[in-house]
């Protein structure tokens, strides 16, 4: 099996540039959509070759097809169903995703994928009805009931089943915090003329803080995925490092200088720091001195 560079597969490769538009990673976001929702559908296609008349989707239909102002709020839990769901795919997005250079892109293609794919397995089950006819009615009924199933309501099923058998999504909420306080912390360093013991302290402790949360996580990550989180591991524990050496607390001279070497000056007594900070703008380009001027 061919791999490239970074030792990856062709398959692989395939997955990490899927993922890159889609919500993929371990596979956490497809067991909690799709297959609870695939299930119940073939289950109702098993037991009944019509729909009864009280199912929801019958019931959809009918308001949807009526004349009167129904159709109004109707489009309205429309919108909103639709809203909650980009915001819920949003949230499990950022959550599982260290960086965040991808969160618009990722959420959405996997709203937009997700919504497809459970307004056709609506539609699918509509069509089972004999006496159903293709209509604007009927393809607003799968759509609505679709992403009513998606924010769990109507006939989605239980989603905390995916994390029961083993399958858990990362979390990288503190870390993604923690690199938020670092890019405001250097804004403000950079406008110091001296540094303070506090301010070398709480910056070497955001850092470790991503650090952490990297390391934590990585059991949760696939193989695929897992390389560049291990370079960023060993990149952030450079830059721990290299604080501790260049400015250790009970120097004080050492901390006064922290925030000339933060503004990538005095590059022959802190080269290493320096390029130690700026391998991670690779990954936190709002660490930049260039992007903070």
């Amino acid at each position: 099996m061919k791999r490239d560079e970074g030792g990856r597969s062709g398959r692989e490769r395939f997955i990490a540039t899927l993922d890159r538009f889609v919500f993929v990673k371990n596979g956490y976001s497809i067991w909690k959509h799709i297959v609870p929702i695939a299930i119940e559908a073939l289950l109702l296609l098993l037991v009944s070759v019509e729909l009864p008349q009280e199912n929801l989707l019958r019931q959809l239909l009918k308001t949807l097809e009526r004349k009167d102002g129904l159709w109004v709020a109707a489009a309205f839990l429309t919108v909103v169903a639709g809203l909650v769901y980009v915001a819920t795919i949003r949230v499990q997005v950022k959550q599982a995703y260290l960086l965040s250079d991808g969160d618009r892109r990722r959420t959405a293609c996997t709203s937009a994928c997700y919504v497809l794919v459970c307004t056709l397995i609506a539609y699918v089950v509509l069509r089972s009805v004999p006496s159903v006819h293709t209509s604007f009615e009927v393809a607003w009924a799968c759509l609505l009931l679709g992403l009513l199933s998606l924010t769990g309501i109507g006939w989605s099923g239980p989603g905390s089943w995916v994390e029961s058998v083993g399958v858990k999504s990362p979390d990288y909420t503190e870390g993604r915090l923690a690199a938020k306080d670092i890019a405001e912390m250097l804004s403000t360093l950079r406008s110091q003329a001296r540094g303070s013991v506090g301010d070398v302290q709480g910056f070497a402790e955001a850092v470790e803080t991503v650090r952490s949360s990297i390391k934590t996580n990585l059991a949760h990550e696939p193989v695929w995925a897992s390389g560049q989180l291990e370079e960023i591991h060993d990149r952030l524990y450079t830059l721990t490092e290299q604080i501790k050496k260049h400015f250790p607390i009970d120097d004080e001279s050492a901390v006064a200088d922290f925030p000339t070497a933060c503004r990538y000056q005095g590059e022959a007594q802190h080269a290493a720091f320096i390029s130690a900070l700026r391998a991670l703008v690779e990954y936190w380009p709002e660490w930049s001195f260039d992007k903070q001027r």
